[in-house]
């Protein structure tokens, strides 16, 4: 009866949620950095990666970068119109993506701004639409020497102070009509210069430049408000940042456009009793819900304990029979005991069930009435069954298989980055590593920030990480494109990155590699294979998943062969190779 009721409420609550406006945004083309801010030294050069996306066919598109030239050197990259600007155009005809890099070198220190005006896009066809500006802010840090120590206004300290922060706000009443600026700088050589001492009622912009051979210029900006007369204080967001030399303006982001699918003049928050209903409808299935997962969940542990104790006693009624055989051995305990010291990794009857769905809900909606009417048909793959081996200490150990056969997910479960549906493994996992690649990453991070998300998933500490972070760039060859967002590189350059992460620390206790024996280019594969071998022969015990039984052949001491999730075959390599060929052909 419960549960007859909680399907009718459901329902009900479907069919009010199908009679409410439904909005849908359009998707549109859009140009932008390659990150939301950067951060320079000077005497160096950095790049800048700028990104447009459009979900049609473009036949022409230009625009051009405007920055300070006072500030930035333009080294390469585009046309280099006049000193502050930079045109861009593509080429050829292009389709979904078109990038550039640009090279800057900052001049002095301080916070400028780079900006990107006067886009336009051909389209085929001849339609040629202009795209809003956009900016973004590059913080180019100076040597502490070069700037100032405090900045003093009418004898009244800057709160906060630093060095290396280069803007601030300060307030002053409306009867300071000019002021006194003491710029303190840190090394009694440098001679700061003070811009513009007049104030306005407003916003008042002042400048102080330091110069400081030999380490460099920096620039302060003050904002000064002057309030008015009677009381009235600027509002907040008066004093944001314009830079004046540069003319760039704050970008404004058009509302996006909306398809009304379903009209209606009353909403359903204009009615507050429909308003509480659905509310108290959304609180019953939500429960219904989880009653429904905390009722899976129990038969699941149900049916894995009642598996556990089946393979507890078909293992202790194989104990009794190798014990009765035994029974005449004298020292047979202590022979036994010497093997498992031998023996590194134990797979004891590892099966692997996957549930899949065989009719798929086309929509949120099939998908909550097939779940209400209990109408979900779900079969279950097998991924491995009754797998068995064993792994002695310093063995080179080769899976070889055809795809969908199970070797990953036997490594995953190995590793204990999966529970097996029946079965166990005996293996200490803290000397476990697993190798394999692609996995992560975040694309909307920069190339920086995925090393330390990723190494911090492999176990890397954030010292260990800052230690090592040159050596990782180095060994993947991305010098110039760690502070890009991944999704702006080539599928080889994460693969790359994924390898110099995954191999930056000693060798383990036990080393697991899944399909990494060969990755990137011709050059890069050499030296990723120099890697591995110098991590299989460092005396760790290795499991290598392969699709190349000459790579197993050059590495391994045994192997196994797995097929549709059935162990075939085990012993030696070249017998194990040759057999699994002749399958395969």
């Amino acid at each position: 009866m419960r549960r007859t009721v909680l399907q009718g409420l459901s329902c009900i609550l479907l069919l009010i949620c199908l009679q409410l406006p439904m909005e849908v945004q359009a998707a549109e083309e859009r140009i932008e950095f390659g990150s939301e801010a950067y951060r320079w030294e000077l005497g160096e050069e950095h790049p800048i990666g700028i990104h447009f996306y459009a979900y049609y066919e473009v036949e022409f598109i230009e625009f051009e970068i405007f920055y300070n030239e006072r500030m930035l050197e333009h080294i390469s990259g585009g046309e280099l119109v006049e000193p502050g600007v930079v045109r861009i155009q593509s080429e050829s005809p292009f389709s979904g993506a078109f990038s550039n890099m640009l090279y800057f070198a900052p001049l002095i220190g301080g916070r400028t701004s780079i900006a990107v005006r006067n886009i336009n896009v051909h389209a085929q066809g001849g339609e040629v639409i202009q795209l809003e500006r956009i900016r973004v802010y590059a913080h180019l840090e100076a040597p502490e020497e070069a700037g100032l120590r405090l900045i003093t206004i009418n004898g009244q300290e800057i709160e906060g102070f630093s060095y290396d922060v280069f803007n601030y706000d300060f307030e002053v009443e409306y009867e300071v009509e000019a002021i006194e600026i003491i710029a303190t700088p840190m090394d009694e050589n440098s001679e700061p210069r003070v811009i513009n001492r007049e104030l306005e009622v407003g916003v008042n912009r002042v400048t102080i430049i330091t110069d400081h051979w030999p380490y460099g210029s920096v620039r302060y900006i003050l904002y000064i408000t002057r309030n008015q007369q009677d009381g009235y204080y600027v509002e907040e967001g008066e004093g944001e940042e314009i830079e004046a030399e540069e003319e760039v303006q704050e970008v404004i982001i058009p509302e996006p456009q909306v398809i009304h699918i379903a009209d209606g003049d009353i909403g359903i928050l204009g009615n507050p009793m429909l308003l509480a209903v659905v509310l108290l409808l959304q609180i019953l299935l939500l429960c219904y819900l989880i009653y429904e997962k905390i009722r899976i969940e129990k038969r699941r542990k149900w049916r894995e304990k009642v598996a556990r104790h089946n393979a507890r006693r078909r293992e202790r009624e194989r104990e009794r029979r190798r014990g009765e055989v035994f029974d005449d051995f004298d020292g047979i305990d202590d022979f036994r005991l010497i093997d498992d010291r031998k023996v590194e990794i134990r797979v004891k009857g590892i099966t692997m069930d996957y549930k899949q769905e065989q009719d798929e809900a086309g929509s949120l909606k099939e998908l909550v009435l097939k779940i209400i009417k209990r109408n979900r048909k779900v079969k279950l793959l097998r991924a491995l069954d009754n797998i068995t081996f064993n792994v002695k200490k310093g063995e080179v150990l080769g899976i070889v298989g055809t795809n969908g056969s199970g070797k990953s997910t036997l490594l995953k479960i190995i590793s204990g980055v999966l529970p097996p549906t029946y079965g166990e493994v005996e293996v200490d996992r803290s000397k476990v590593q697993l190798l394999t690649l692609g996995t992560g990453f975040d694309a909307e991070l920069t190339g920086r920030e995925n090393v330390y998300l990723n190494g911090a998933l492999i176990g890397y500490s954030k010292d260990y990480i800052d230690e090592r972070y040159d050596e990782i760039v180095a060994f993947a060859e991305l010098e110039g494109f760690m502070e890009e967002k991944v999704k702006t590189y080539s599928s080889g350059m994460v693969s790359r990155l994924g390898f110099a992460i995954a191999t930056a620390r000693e060798a383990p206790g036990i080393l697991i590699l899944d399909e990494v024996l060969s990755v990137g280019d011709m050059h890069f594969a050499r030296k990723s294979k120099a890697k591995i071998k110098e991590l299989i022969h460092s005396g760790s015990t290795v499991l290598i998943v392969s699709h190349s039984p000459a790579a197993i052949r050059e590495n391994c001491t045994s192997a196994i062969w797995i097929e549709k999730s059935r162990l075939m075959l085990q012993g030696d390599v070249d017998y194990v190779c040759k057999a699994y060929e002749g399958k395969a052909v």
